[in-house]
Parts: structure tokens; sequence; C-alpha cells
């Protein structure tokens, strides 16, 4: 019974929020979870495009500076906003981590969760 009840959580809690993995130039991967629920655009819209494209310009600096520092082995928690598909501002929460392959940071693995 409680495994259910783990497995459950865990749909849940990907049902409601975005997943991303991001290559070290800041490009969109993979896509996965709320990603068209918070931000309006689907996976396949947001696949190979940089994530700057759903920033505000006033973000943008901010987010490369997380990115950097993702890409250097931190893991982040930070708030953010996104610009929606239909130019709402979009307050959302992000846990960024790094992706490892053989020691060496090669991503970005990302939870978002709409504020």
């Amino acid at each position: 019974m409680m495994s259910l009840k783990i497995k459950c959580k865990n749909i849940c809690t990907f049902k409601n929020n975005a997943l991303y993995i991001l290559d070290e130039d800041g490009f969109f991967l993979e896509v996965k979870g709320a990603t068209e629920k918070i931000c309006g655009y689907s996976s396949f819209e947001l696949l190979g495009k940089s994530v700057a494209h759903l920033l505000p310009m006033l973000e943008i600096p901010k987010i490369r500076d997380y990115i950097n520092r993702v890409l250097q082995g931190q893991t982040l928690i930070y708030h953010t906003k996104v610009v929606h598909k239909d130019s709402r501002k979009i307050e959302i929460q992000v846990k960024a981590m790094p992706i490892k392959k053989q020691g060496k940071v090669v991503g970005i693995y990302s939870l978002v969760k709409h504020l």
C-alpha cells in the first residue's frame, strides 16, 4: 500500500511540474510534465530552443549566472518568471541540478513548479 501512495505522489508531482533537460548552452533537449500548462508551449515547440526564449529580458542575465553555477556542479533552487505563450508573466520555482557523465557536467536537469 505504501508504494502505491509513493507512486501516486510521484505521478501527481510530475503532472503538476515541468521537467526539462538543458544542454551546456541552455537549449532544451527534453521537456516533460506540465510544461504546456505552465508556459503554454508544447514540448515539441521548445525542443532545440534556448531557455532564453521563455524569459523576460531582465531575467536573462540572472538565469545565465544560475546556469553557469549549475554547470560548475552546484544544485540551485531559485524563483524567476517565464513569459507564457499568451504573453503573461508566470512566477515559477526552479530546482536545477547538474547532469554528470564520467564526472563531467554535461547538462542541467530542472524541475519547475508554478507558484
